[in-house]
């Protein structure tokens, strides 16, 4: 499990962290509190990117940064010594959706296949973007009493790959299903909810200007 968590927060921030002359470097501090006590965050360009519970780091951070790093007196390795390397190798593997991108997809699976999936939403958000989704079940205007299974994808907005993941299986159940007897049979037995983007408008600031933005856009105190 600690080996999946590492290479899938590799993966993530691989394709998603985009800003040029960043790193990746992974620390051993058993939890935040012996990482912030080693580790001055303000000031600097260091975040925390992932994290393997009781053991390790995974921090994002500017090359001028790293004697900040280095210097904390805890063990410290270089996963990623140029993450703008790696962004172009993604970039030239395949294209990554935005946001208005994303939901003309999910539009258009409601319209092409009505009888197995409908549009859905969560509302709208601060910046008045709809948080779209699918319904997908051999009887979607129907709630049945039926399992349910919600997969909800780029909580981070500068994760670019966590909603092409839940795209890619809303995609793969629908237009497979009066082929394959095995989706047939799952999506008949369930009441299945997608939603690729649940932090639109994070994601709309973020894509494709890279600029390593996490949160929402919704004030706090004042400050975003």
């Amino acid at each position: 499990m600690k080996l999946v968590l590492k290479s899938a927060v590799l993966v993530m921030l691989a394709i998603s962290i985009t800003q040029a002359g960043q790193m990746i470097v992974r620390v051993q501090a058993k939890d935040y509190w012996q990482l912030y006590d080693h580790i001055p965050f303000k000031g600097t360009s260091i975040d925390i990117a992932g994290v393997v519970p009781g053991e390790s780091y995974d921090l994002v951070l500017d090359r001028a940064d790293l004697p900040v790093v280095e210097a904390c007196g805890l063990e410290m390795d270089v996963i990623v010594s140029d993450l703008e390397k790696v962004r172009e190798k993604a970039w030239a593997e395949g294209q990554y959706h935005s946001y208005d991108q994303l939901v003309t997809i999910m539009r258009n699976l409601a319209v092409t296949y009505p009888s197995i999936c409908v549009l859905d939403s969560f509302g709208t958000t601060y910046e008045g973007r709809w948080v779209i989704g699918l319904k997908i079940s051999d009887n979607p205007t129907i709630d049945e009493d039926e399992p349910e299974l919600l997969w909800i994808g780029l909580h981070h907005s500068r994760e670019w790959a966590a909603a092409e993941v839940p795209r890619y299986i809303a995609d793969t159940l629908i237009t497979n299903y009066a082929t394959n007897s095995t989706f047939q049979d799952f999506i008949d037995n369930h009441e299945l909810w997608i939603f690729p983007v649940i932090n639109p408008d994070g994601y709309t600031y973020d894509y494709p200007n890279q600029r390593n933005w996490r949160k929402d856009r919704q004030p706090f105190g004042g400050i975003i």
